[in-house]
């Protein structure tokens, strides 16, 4: 089986992403693919916080229950952090540093997407 050193999640239609690139199942099939360093780049469209968090939250959620780490990386830190914008959120098994990460506040009983309940159209 072919391994990859980075897959790049780039699917939307309009501002909202493609469902079935966004689950626990899913992200299991794409962490297969990937080499042991390999890289999982996700661009999302949200806030950082506020109430257009949710799915960003819902989905580095899900990523850190396969990948060892999941980085949030704001496309404009000088944005409000309750403005929409474009966040890259990176998984991977390797330990990485970036300048600009974000901490997101992830609750304990965070959303876990998966193919049986992703409401991401409500978010």
């Amino acid at each position: 089986i072919k391994k990859y050193d980075a897959i790049v999640n780039e699917a939307f239609s309009g501002k909202t992403p493609a469902k079935i690139f966004t689950t626990l199942e899913t992200v299991k099939e794409i962490k297969d693919s990937l080499n042991n360093d390999g890289l999982y780049l996700t661009n999302v469209v949200a806030s950082l916080e506020g109430e257009k968090s949710k799915f960003v939250k819902a989905e580095v959620n899900t990523l850190k229950q396969v990948f060892k780490n999941v980085y949030v990386i704001p496309c404009n830190n000088d944005l409000n952090p309750e403005k929409e914008q474009n966040i890259m959120v990176i998984s991977t098994e390797q330990d990485l540093e970036f300048d600009n990460e974000y901490n997101l506040n992830i609750l304990e009983n965070e959303l876990i997407l998966t193919d049986d309940y992703c409401p991401i159209d409500n978010f």
